[in-house]
């Protein structure tokens, strides 16, 4: 599907995956929903990890295009179950996705047991204290 773009006051052509739908109020556009959520689960995930994955993906499966959704997917639950950390942007526009999924995993969560995690120097430092004690 072309659009046209103006650039330095002359309109360029340009390809969009979706098709816009303009309104008087906002630009609406469609994505492709056919693909299968499912061809995307990988030998090596757990069944909590897939669960995740699949439940972010078709909740907003025909909100993204199917490579920007995977990628979405993969970095909320690498958020929830490994912790990790994106650049700004991409936490905040997860975090207002995942308030509509997950309820089911949160919920297991809170009667899991918690790591704690401690420094090696912390860790050393008991230890030793530990071994002067019971000397």
């Amino acid at each position: 599907m072309a659009g046209k773009k103006k650039k330095n006051g002359q309109e360029v052509s340009r390809r969009t995956k979706g098709k816009k739908e303009k309104s008087k109020d906002k630009v609406e556009m469609s994505v492709d929903t056919s693909w299968d959520i499912e061809s995307y689960r990988t030998a090596y995930e757990s069944i909590e990890h897939w669960e995740l994955k699949q439940e972010f993906m078709e909740a907003h499966k025909d909100r993204f295009p199917e490579a920007r959704l995977i990628c979405l997917a993969q970095v909320f639950v690498n958020i929830e179950l490994l912790g990790c950390k994106y650049p700004d942007e991409v936490m905040e526009q997860v975090a207002v996705l995942a308030r509509e999924v997950g309820s089911q995993y949160k919920e297991q969560k809170k009667t899991k047991l918690q790591r704690t995690f401690v420094k090696a120097s912390d860790a050393a430092g008991a230890k030793v204290k530990g071994l002067r004690r019971n000397n």
